[in-house]
């Protein structure tokens, strides 16, 4: 008799996702009537804007219940590719633009429709780890290209060129970066951009934090310095800048003629993505005021966090976008250690540094998207932990 059927080698080698079991330990925690103080998860504290809900109502009661067209409504795609062209100075047509089930998918798609089995992708980090585990559940390998602190954790150039073999296929880049906080500026993304040109090499840029930054610098898109043929792919999504995360709504945008056959491999896998949401998500281009009333709390516990971890003699580089600060552990116990034992001691929810990079183990992430009330008194136990003054 033959045994149970097997699952695929690179699934059962894949671990779980390291965010998710620091979730897992602080509801743990919660469920026995402890405190915990959430600075683990990327969710934002905030509501989705009242308007944007009304108009997914309307939607659901109007019947918008049926598949919507496999890249997105057209009303949605134009709105995304004209919000984009004036971001960026360009002239988007909506044909570049599929609306994908949240920037996870779009993401997904770009990996799956580049690489095969034996090829490489080249992952600056510290990242985000489906960067890394994404490819290796495709058969390929995520090539991970550690960025120093003191270079603000952007990528170095020189690296990842030498970097590339003839299995390279595509550059994975985050900007505002998760974990860190970090900004590619201009020269950074016109580099990776000729690098791409000149090696053959897709760059996929996920901008899912675009509209979370603290200045003095702004957020340069990769849609500013391509041009319309060149192997760029954007992802980007509503999840971050509007609090959506639960209407799992994002986009992929690529060249009109590259955006066909993302949307092929979308088809297949998901036909389309929810269609009333898609009529909130319209509105939510025009949420403007929404948007930097929220980038302006985030600002604002952005440097209540920065303060504290000053205070406590933690070695951080300044966030300059997104809603996470990146710090090295003070003492010699590791990240997964230090993590452990702020949750279980202080109720404090970190993520390790290892997460988002083998060469990060001595480091953790710090997320300020909370409730502010929430927020400040996780700082106050976190100088309670380090006896710092109140």
């Amino acid at each position: 008799m033959r045994g149970l059927p097997r699952f695929s080698r690179a699934l059962t080698q894949a671990p779980a996702s390291g965010i998710r079991r620091i979730v897992s330990a602080a509801q743990a925690r919660q469920a026995a009537g402890l405190p915990v103080y959430p600075f683990h998860l990327g969710e934002p504290s905030f509501d989705t804007p009242l308007a944007v809900r009304e108009a997914a109502a309307r939607a659901l009661m109007e019947g918008r219940t049926h598949y919507a067209p496999n890249a997105g409504i057209p009303e949605l795609r134009q709105a995304i590719a004209a919000d984009l062209s004036r971001r960026y100075g360009t002239s988007l047509p909506a044909e570049s633009v599929v609306v994908t089930v949240g920037a996870c998918e779009a993401l997904t798609l770009a990996l799956m429709a580049v690489l095969e089995p034996g090829d490489q992708v080249l992952v600056p980090t510290p990242c985000w780890p489906n960067y890394l585990h994404l490819p290796r559940l495709l058969g390929a390998e995520a090539v991970e290209l550690p960025a120093r602190p003191q270079d603000g954790f952007r990528p170095d150039l020189v690296e990842l060129e030498r970097s590339i073999t003839p299995h390279t296929r595509a550059i994975v880049v985050n900007t505002p970066n998760n974990p860190t906080g970090a900004m590619l500026r201009r020269d950074d993304l016109d580099g990776l951009l000729g690098l791409a040109r000149r090696r053959g090499l897709w760059l996929i840029c996920d901008e899912i934090y675009q509209d979370i930054t603290f200045g003095p610098s702004r957020h340069i898109g990769v849609l500013e310095l391509s041009a319309p043929d060149d192997p760029a792919i954007l992802v980007g999504g509503f999840s971050k800048s509007y609090a959506m995360t639960g209407w799992r709504l994002g986009y992929l945008v690529a060249s009109p003629e590259h955006s066909a056959q993302f949307l092929k491999l979308h088809q297949y896998l998901v036909t389309s993505a929810t269609a009333f949401a898609q009529w909130g998500a319209l509105e939510a281009l025009s949420a403007e005021a929404e948007v930097e009333a929220m980038r302006q709390t985030y600002q604002a516990r952005r440097d209540r966090v920065v303060e504290t971890l000053r205070r406590c003699g933690i070695e951080f580089v300044q966030p300059e976008g997104a809603f996470y600060v990146f710090g090295r552990v003070p003492t010699a116990e590791g990240g997964e250690a230090f993590c452990e034992r702020m949750l279980r001691e202080h109720g404090l929810g970190f993520v390790p540094g290892g997460v988002f990079g083998r060469d990060f183990g001595d480091w953790f992430r710090l997320c300020f998207a909370g409730p502010t009330e929430e927020l400040e008194e996780g700082l106050a136990a976190l100088r309670e932990a380090f006896r710092v003054p109140q």
